[in-house]
């Protein structure tokens, strides 16, 4: 089944992953401090990447395209933000839900990435 993502992905370390994380959480729990909750998703995403730009990440980009093909069968899945290989799943519900878990699990999978963060704002 051919999956082919629109930006070239490369695994990164646990240590690696949890020293970015730290520092893009710190930007994450900044914003919801900012703007408090339940904002439409896209305008965390959106503010999510400006700051991790303006805080000197590379790589920041919003709603990457994976397409997944199969004969007759073609779908494109949106990660919600990818900073330096590190794949974002932004939610703003109640509640986690397994679905949240499932989609977060399942980008890993197409991509071959390590690591992901699902985040509830």
């Amino acid at each position: 089944m051919p999956i082919q993502p629109s930006v070239l992905l490369m695994p990164i370390s646990y240590d690696d992953f949890h020293e970015l994380d730290y520092e893009i959480m710190g930007i994450v729990f900044s914003i919801h401090q900012d703007f408090g909750r339940f904002w439409n998703e896209k305008i965390y995403q959106n503010e999510l990447a400006d700051r991790c730009q303006k805080a000197g990440f590379e790589n920041v980009a919003t709603e990457v395209p994976i397409r997944v093909s199969y004969k007759d069968f073609s779908k494109v899945y949106k990660i919600d933000l990818l900073i330096k290989n590190l794949i974002y799943e932004l939610k703003t519900a109640e509640t986690l839900a397994v679905e949240h878990e499932k989609q977060t699990i399942n980008y890993l999978m197409l991509t071959g990435m390590n690591h992901a963060k699902l985040v509830n704002m």
